[in-house]
């Protein structure tokens, strides 16, 4: 009966190319939720709305790895403006 019960629920072998696929595409989904963290919030919120109407997701790793590099880039250019404008807010209550 658990020979039966494994070859039922037998998950099949990932390849070596789909193990280092699917590591990669969690790695750079974590490095854009860490970016899309430090963005304005609202900025965060356009782009999971865009997502969901997009690809009908906002879970990350979901999404085609091709538009990794320039959601990246776009990030972490609102990021770093988020970072400066939460700098002058600082100085300017010093």
């Amino acid at each position: 009966m658990t020979k039966q019960l494994e070859e039922t629920f037998e998950l099949p072998e990932l390849s070596i190319d789909a193990q280092e696929d699917s590591e990669e595409t969690l790695e750079q989904a974590k490095d854009l939720e860490f970016i899309l963290n430090e963005c304005d919030e609202k900025y965060r919120n356009w782009v999971y709305e865009y997502l969901e109407k997009t690809y009908k997701s906002k879970d990350l790793m979901s999404l085609p790895a091709d538009i990794y590099p320039r959601m990246k880039t776009a990030a972490t250019k609102n990021m770093e403006q988020n970072h400066q404008a939460q700098y002058q807010h600082a100085k300017g209550l010093l």
